[in-house]
């Protein structure tokens, strides 16, 4: 299921299995009862909770195995009431289904990974099958029932699954459709109507769609719930087609077809934390071009299926995560998976006419004009706001190349959702902006009175990738990781230092995949330049001794890149690839300790850096991810040297040639530091 929720408050066991509610920070545990029937929600987002590779659920029956696959779209829209779909969105939308079906048994658009999957019903190995066909499609007449649900602000009817449900019953029973795990009813909604799922979410915040099923054999009902969600957070921002409505409902229902196949009932395949193959990716890769050159940012396609062009997200390769490791599970085709012998399964991308597929993942994408390679960070400063409707946070959404380069001009679409809690989030400045010249794009966000905490989402165009950085309203802040720092007012050329930070998880549910990201920014004033290689910087989670039994020699390298001279940064990630698991209720405390080369410039009474560290979540399916918390950058006087530090090139050298090779896996931030003031140490 596709959700912007909290995909926190998110994971429910039912019946042996994860129920996902959907979001990007904190994973969570919360339950209800769904009647009849099981749904995941989630989000062309980072994973939250994501713990690759997939895994089957022994006895489980797919979807488009041996017999393949019948969709069969059903438009609700009654006869004789103002419930209308737009004008152009039912032919889209029956063209994409019509296409994808022509498509069957090519390895050139995402659903061709479905193939990797198999279920072992009957004691034998069946492997799914690209093989689909497109039903004729129903346009159900019929009246809506009376509200199951109250109608939120904007919408006139709120429909309940459990009235889903009834109406697919009536519609499959009065016109004798066959109803079994080889055909897929998806119902799309006109503008206008409201719908819940088997819990408490519903489509105006909590999710763009998902699928489900109730029944048994026979008799069994695959379903997709598909709302109308042209202007909502369900966009990523692109229309190739030229009809905002059937492109984003397309890209929603690209993820609920290849996550039926492969879970039609929330017992296939998926990974320890349940998150289905589509739940894992929030990334869609590099364009292969766009489709209308007086607006090319906002009409691009990543795939090209029967020679029809569409903006999907992709979807999670276990074959790929196995061949390229961490943050590299995530492909728009199965030949780019077969194709993939380093950096990503999305490092390349190919227009092979009724096929082509773009780059999907990691740090490496390719376009029509040549390489490509993103990195996105998407920051909110303030974290936290009181839920006044006037509190504002700065959003800054950062976009970089390979070689740490602002990279201009480049389309971004922001959307906002509800994470956790009851009511509306609050609003955006804009929803569409260039990066400037530091490539940046800011807007502003705008608190609601709603105790909420909200996700703003930002999905940049040229490479296809996505960050995202929560704010906590009201009495959500309780929710809000904290990150505090007891930084040096200085530091002396040649000399050394010790400091700690710490992070800490405030609420009962454990923080999956967190890494804190290090940079060192010029200080306030400053003109002088400070290179990686004259800083060495080491870490010890065991305090300041190396262990806990008092043992020296346990501090670990963070290699870093990058330098300071016109508005650069320095940085580097703590940690492993993975990140760390935050404990429920618990602190991490990092030892630092920082020593500059002798030949760092002296600094005297004005301060040559800024340090401000970030608690960035990590998706490991696609490196995606969002930043938690910050420290705040605390400005850091550099006195004269201390000692010759002969050996301090050796070491620098080592940690530069260390960043070399791990550099590409480094998030990208620009220098926008956010100052403390007034500074706050933590002690």
């Amino acid at each position: 299921m596709r959700s912007w929720t909290e995909r926190a408050e998110e994971v429910t066991y039912r019946r042996g299995f994860v129920i996902r509610m959907a979001g990007f920070a904190i994973a969570a545990a919360m339950t209800f009862a769904l009647a009849g029937a099981t749904a995941r929600a989630i989000e062309p987002q980072a994973c939250s909770s994501c713990q690759p590779p997939m895994a089957y659920n022994n006895g489980a029956v797919l979807m488009a195995t041996s017999a393949g696959l019948t969709v069969t779209p059903i438009y609700w829209a009654p006869s004789g009431t103002n419930y209308a779909f737009p004008s152009g969105f039912e032919p889209i939308v029956d063209g994409y289904i019509a296409n994808v079906a022509a498509a069957s048994g090519s390895t050139s658009n995402v659903y061709s990974i479905d193939t990797e999957y198999y279920d072992m019903s009957g004691g034998s190995k069946t492997s799914i099958v690209y093989r689909i066909q497109a039903g004729p499609k129903i346009v159900d007449s019929g009246a809506f029932p009376s509200n199951g649900c109250t109608p939120a602000s904007g919408y006139t009817v709120c429909i309940t699954d459990k009235q889903l449900q009834s109406e697919l019953q009536r519609l499959t029973n009065r016109r004798g459709l066959t109803t079994d795990a080889e055909h897929f009813y998806p119902v799309f909604f006109p503008p206008g109507v409201e719908t819940q799922d088997g819990g408490s979410s519903t489509s105006a915040g909590g999710y763009c769609a998902y699928h489900s099923a109730f029944g048994s054999g026979s008799n069994e009902i695959v379903y997709a719930n598909m709302p109308y969600n042209a202007l909502s957070g369900c966009s990523a921002g692109q229309s190739p087609n030229g009809n905002a409505g059937a492109d984003t409902v397309i890209d929603s229902f690209s993820h609920e077809l290849n996550e039926a196949i492969t879970d039609p009932t929330q017992s296939g395949w998926y990974d320890s934390q349940g998150n289905e193959q589509g739940d894992m990716c929030g990334v869609y890769g590099a364009p292969l071009g766009s489709t209308n050159p007086s607006d090319p940012g906002h009409t691009e396609y990543n795939q090209v299926i029967n020679g029809g062009k569409y903006y999907t997200q992709a979807e999670f390769s276990n074959v790929a995560f196995s061949k390229l490791g961490d943050g590299r599970g995530c492909a728009l085709s199965e030949a780019q998976v077969q194709s993939a012998t380093g950096g990503s399964a999305g490092s390349t991308s190919s227009n092979s006419g009724s096929g082509g597929s773009a780059g999907a993942s990691g740090s490496k994408a390719q376009t029509a004009h040549g390489p490509v390679v993103i990195r996105v960070v998407n920051d909110a400063t303030p974290t936290t706001l009181p839920a006044n409707g006037k509190s504002t946070a700065e959003v800054s959404l950062g976009v970089a190349n390979a070689q740490n380069q602002n990279v201009v001009g480049d389309p971004v679409h922001f959307s906002v959702g509800v994470r956790s809690g009851s009511g509306q989030c609050g609003t955006l400045s804009q929803t569409d902006k260039n990066t400037n010249s530091d490539g940046n794009a800011d807007i502003t966000y705008t608190a609601s009175t709603s105790n909420v905490s909200c996700w703003v989402l930002g999905v940049e165009g040229k490479g296809g990738q996505t960050a995202q950085a929560v704010i906590y309203q009201g009495t959500t802040q309780k929710q809000s990781p904290t990150f505090t720092a007891s930084y040096p007012t200085k530091v002396k050329a040649g000399g050394s230092t010790d400091f700690t930070i710490k992070a800490t998880n405030p609420t009962s549910r454990p923080v999956f995949s967190t890494r804190p990201h290090f940079v060192i920014f010029p200080g306030d004033g400053t003109t002088k330049n400070v290179n990686a290689s004259q800083v060495h910087l080491t870490y010890s989670t065991t305090g300041a001794n190396g262990t806990t039994t008092g043992a020296k020699g346990a501090f670990s390298t963070v290699p870093l890149t990058g330098s300071t001279i016109n508005g650069g940064a320095i940085q580097g990630y703590v940690g492993p690839l993975g990140g760390v698991t935050l404990a429920p209720d618990s602190t991490r405390t990092y030892t630092f300790r920082i020593a500059l080369a002798p030949d760092v410039p002296v600094s005297h009474n004005k301060p040559l850096m800024a340090f401000e560290t970030y608690l960035d979540q990590i998706d490991p399916a696609d490196e995606t991810g969002a930043t938690l918390a910050d420290t705040l950058a605390y400005q850091v006087k550099v006195p004269g040297e201390t000692s010759t530090g002969g050996s301090l090139g050796i070491w620098a050298a080592a940690a530069a040639a260390l960043a070399l090779v791990i550099g590409g896996l480094l998030v990208w931030r620009t220098a926008k530091r956010r100052r403390q003031e007034p500074p706050a140490q933590a002690a």
